[in-house]
């Protein structure tokens, strides 16, 4: 998948600059097979989200300075599952004859489409005790959504095209960060970020005819520690390497959603800068994320509350074990305009 990203920073007067980032701060994308085992729990999940945001920052003094901003972020969400026919039919008192349970000849598939605008803010502070060293603090609050759309059901036995909507809350997170030069040559640098993943309690979606489908997250706040160091190996190229231990919000097996297998990670960094004018550089990143292998352990599938014999939990439950890992690639451009 590719990520875009753009900013631009223009200083208005001795102390007071403007700035923009476009970005995507949240995003997903899992893609099962329609037949696979846990298709009642998921088959596609994508969520697609870009952020607008102006900001302006002062420099209080010559050691410390404090920037504000607003974000306005887009949100565009899809959502597939299958749905199992036969059984909806026995529970509903017309049993199909020769329906075998677990079979998938009478599945319908469901597919939820929804968008939203939500507004956001964001606020960093910066200090700078020395010309060698750098304390940030930073905070961005959350988002609240509700992806407005409608769900289509296709099948041999349910049909129908129904308005629904999914009401999502975007974590808050803070940032505490620094950076300290310790000669011309090299630098280091350490990051924590705590993030608010426990306003994520359940995936909710509600259909205008009155029924539900609720998959329960329960997720746990999460803390991401990260260290790295700089060289400068000359006024054309500056190196880099980093490490972080990413915590998943996931708080069981029994509560990891196969939309989302989230588990804990280990980020393994390597960047470098290459100047080739006083106005034109460019950086490039590479990480490697190694995942702890993340397990399902019957996991049930999405549940109606309204409905009596399914008050607690789906009637389908699914188990097994995932082989994980991410590669990152990034590359920029920066021009530093006269």
């Amino acid at each position: 998948a590719g990520v875009p990203m753009g900013a631009i920073s223009h200083q208005l007067s001795e102390k007071t600059w403007l700035g923009l980032t476009i970005n995507a701060p949240f995003g997903l994308k899992t893609d099962y097979d329609d037949d696979w085992v846990g298709r009642y729990h998921a088959i596609k999940s994508e969520l697609l989200t870009y952020n607008f945001n102006p900001t302006v920052a002062f420099k209080v003094s010559d050691h410390a300075s404090i920037g504000l901003g607003v974000s306005a972020m887009y949100a565009d969400g899809e959502l597939t599952n299958a749905i199992d026919g036969g059984q909806a039919a026995a529970l509903g008192g017309a049993p199909i004859p020769g329906w075998i349970p677990g079979s998938s000849t009478y599945d319908s598939k469901a597919k939820l489409t929804g968008n939203d605008w939500g507004w956001g803010y964001n606020v960093g502070f910066m200090l700078e005790p020395s010309d060698n060293t750098r304390l940030g603090l930073h905070y961005r609050s959350k988002v609240e959504l509700t992806l407005d759309g409608d769900v289509k059901v296709r099948g041999p036995v349910i049909n129908k095209k129904e308005d629904a909507k999914l009401d999502v809350t975007l974590p808050d997170s803070i940032s505490i960060s620094g950076y300290h030069a310790i000669n011309s040559k090299w630098a280091v640098m350490a990051d924590f970020t705590w993030t608010q993943w426990s306003r994520i309690k359940s995936l909710d979606i509600k259909v205008d005819d009155g029924s539900q489908s609720v998959a329960t997250w329960n997720y746990d706040d999460s803390s991401r520690y990260a260290i790295g160091t700089e060289y400068t190996h000359n006024n054309k190229w500056k190196y880099r390497a980093g490490l972080a231990l990413d915590q998943t919000p996931v708080p069981h097996d029994s509560e990891r959603s196969p939309r989302v297998p989230d588990a804990d990670r280990t980020w393994l960094s390597l960047g470098l800068t290459y100047s080739h004018t006083r106005n034109l550089s460019f950086d490039f990143g590479y990480a490697h994320l190694f995942v702890d292998d993340p397990e399902l352990d019957e996991v049930p599938d999405n549940h109606n509350p309204a409905f009596g014999l399914a008050g607690k939990t789906g009637f389908h439950t699914v188990s097994g074990k995932y082989d994980s890992a991410v590669d990152i690639f990034g590359a920029q451009v920066n021009w530093r305009f006269n």
